[in-house]
């Protein structure tokens, strides 16, 4: 055996018996509630016990597996959430996971799996103790010495400088934002290591925007899950259903938080004062996640309403942006959906405020693969703040700019005669960076055109 096994997530395993040759994986439900559950006089036959919480995971269980010969078979039990089990046993029987790293070779990846389809049991909690009374110790162990492969492929760390924290971002939808968000953190992330090993990359207080209605019907290929997995994940938020063998769900504490229904108490709050600052929920409870090592990311949820519409603001403490935030946006912006629907009224901006938004460097090449073959060049959107009309007044020698809507109303004129004077009377009505970018360009032409004393028409050709 490895001198240091488990080596890879060993804080997050729980070891029970080095001289085991049974190791447990119990997909999302806790190690420690599968544990409990585990006879006395069948403990000694079991080395590890950890949970896979995704398809990628199934690397380390390959990883750790060829580091202790001694670990000759693998019970499978315990809830799903994420398919991660299903793609284990499909794994097992041959399928082709896109996901596997290429560090290990082809040849041990088929090693692994033509023994562990004939010594792996899939079962369900209640058969448990009589899968392990009927596991048989091994005559021998299932390789000769233990083998270790290249390590994951980080890329080298870099970041450019950067304001230290509120990054903003926006769009009108989930994945067009997801994009956006990837790239910020790996252009401006701080490499910095995690509480379960690995590093990851991380800027402070990503703020990001989400418009429009929510869109779930189809999925663009590129996310990290599939319409199946999302409407798996959607009770998670919008009911107080929870599996107990699972320490909280989201939903749990919104719908259900020490007996109170939180969703409704908003819905209640807002029927009775639209204009109220109170219809507020919080996922956190001081006595049991004060001193946990399992607390809630998604903290606090507020919603307010302007002009009869409804805005909702949550506060993620800790958001994996590669493999969490887009489904926790989708599901945000679902519950958004249902309250909005309760009071009758329209659904406005989702923001979501990430304070720490980081990558795990495991998912650093997915996440570049991502940004390259789907991040649009150009973050094209409509300045929510208006649009200007420049135009050059001959008579006056000034350059003339009009605010308006986004629906054409104006709303204020500005003159002067250098682009600079200009740009310092109306920055504060501009929210984008490309459409600051855009209008310092026409403004410069503006003010050449008027000290040359030729035409200037905006967006006319050079």
């Amino acid at each position: 055996m490895f001198e240091h096994w488990p080596k890879y997530y060993r804080n997050n395993l729980i070891s029970v018996n080095e001289d085991g040759f049974i190791g447990i994986i119990t997909g999302w439900s806790k190690r420690d509630f599968i544990k409990e559950r585990i006879d006395e006089c069948c403990l000694g036959k079991i080395c590890v016990i950890g949970q896979l919480y995704s398809a990628e995971g199934i690397n380390y269980v390959i990883r750790n597996t060829f580091l202790n010969p001694k670990l000759c078979h693998i019970i499978v039990v315990g809830l799903d959430l994420t398919n991660s089990i299903q793609a284990f046993r499909g794994f097992l029987n041959g399928d082709e996971l896109k996901v596997m790293q290429p560090e290990i070779p082809m040849s041990y990846i088929t090693e692994f799996q033509n023994y562990f389809i004939n010594h792996t049991s899939f079962c369900k909690i209640e058969e448990l103790n009589d899968i392990i009374k009927s596991v048989p110790s091994p005559s021998s162990p299932w390789i000769e010495k233990p083998i270790s492969f290249l390590e994951e492929r980080i890329p080298e760390a870099s970041h450019f400088p950067s304001e230290r924290a509120g990054f903003r971002i926006s769009g009108q939808s989930i994945p067009e934002i997801w994009l956006k968000a990837l790239d910020r953190v790996m252009k401006f992330g701080i490499v910095k290591p995690t509480q379960y090993g690995g590093n990851q990359r991380e800027i402070v207080s990503l703020v990001s925007v989400i418009g429009g209605v929510l869109h779930d019907e189809e999925l663009p290929e590129f996310l990290p899950f599939t319409k199946e997995d999302l409407d798996r994940y959607y009770p998670q938020i919008l009911t107080s259903q929870k599996p107990e063998e699972i320490a909280y769900t989201y939903g749990s504490r919104l719908h259900s938080h020490n007996g109170i229904n939180q969703i409704d108490a908003m819905v209640a709050e807002l029927k009775k004062d639209s204009f109220s600052r109170r219809a507020y929920a919080t996922t956190w409870d001081v006595q049991i996640d004060t001193f946990s090592e399992k607390q809630p990311c998604i903290v606090s949820v507020q919603c307010l309403i302007q002009n009869s519409t409804l805005y909702m603001t949550t506060y993620i403490r800790s958001n994996d942006i590669y493999a969490a935030w887009p489904i926790n946006a989708f599901g945000l912006k679902k519950l958004q959906s249902s309250i909005a629907e309760k009071l009758e009224i329209t659904i406005g901006d989702l923001v979501m405020i990430s304070n720490s938004a980081h990558i795990y460097d495991k998912d650093i090449i997915k996440a570049e693969s991502v940004i390259k073959h789907f991040k649009p060049k150009l973050e094209c959107s409509e300045d929510p703040r208006g649009n200007f009309l420049i135009q050059v007044d001959d008579e006056l020698k000034k350059i003339v700019v009009t605010h308006i809507t986004t629906d054409g109303n104006k709303l204020n004129k500005f003159t002067a005669q250098t682009a600079r004077e200009i740009c310092n009377q109306i920055y504060p009505y501009i929210s984008d960076t490309l459409h600051s970018l855009y209008l310092g360009r026409e403004l410069m032409r503006a003010q050449i055109a008027l000290e040359r004393g030729v035409g200037y028409v905006q967006d006319a050709d050079d």
